[in-house]
């Protein structure tokens, strides 16, 4: 066996764990079942009609001026984003959705937006970025209208 080669060959193995492997074909449907319910779960908890609505309102503004459409980037739900990420939602400032892959990233940012982050939301266990975004939009609404 090489160095630093520690994993069991197959014909190492005294049980053979194959027989319990599922077909990939399964496993993948399966987990797409799960997301698309997760994704179902999030337009049940989360106001994702109104973060819809919202966007649509901002693009019609947005594209009468010929600039970047807002929703451009609005594709939150689990299937197209299994992981999350982290989203930086501003509902007063265009784009309004900045979407980061993790948190170094975030910190490295060149938009000043990132320096002002004033409230952070977090969903609960299982909630897609679309969730957390429609939640996150909400609050963006409200504390701007308290302001």
């Amino acid at each position: 066996m090489p160095v630093g080669d520690n994993r069991l060959h197959q014909m190492d193995s005294p049980f053979p764990l194959i027989a319990y492997e599922l077909p990939k074909v399964v496993v993948e449907q399966s987990v797409r079942a799960c997301r698309l319910f997760n994704t179902m779960l999030d337009l049940i908890f989360y106001d994702v009609p109104q973060l819809a609505a919202s966007f649509s309102g901002k693009d019609a503004a947005t594209k009468a001026e010929g600039e970047k459409l807002p929703s451009r980037i609005v594709d939150f739900d689990a299937l197209s984003d299994p992981e999350g990420s982290l989203l930086l939602i501003d509902a007063t400032t265009a784009p309004y959705v900045h979407r980061f892959e993790n948190v170094e990233i975030f910190l490295r940012s060149p938009h000043p937006e990132t320096c002002e982050v004033g409230v952070a939301t977090i969903t609960g266990v299982d909630s897609s970025a679309l969730g957390s975004a429609a939640f996150a939009w909400d609050i963006s609404t409200a504390s701007f209208s308290v302001s």
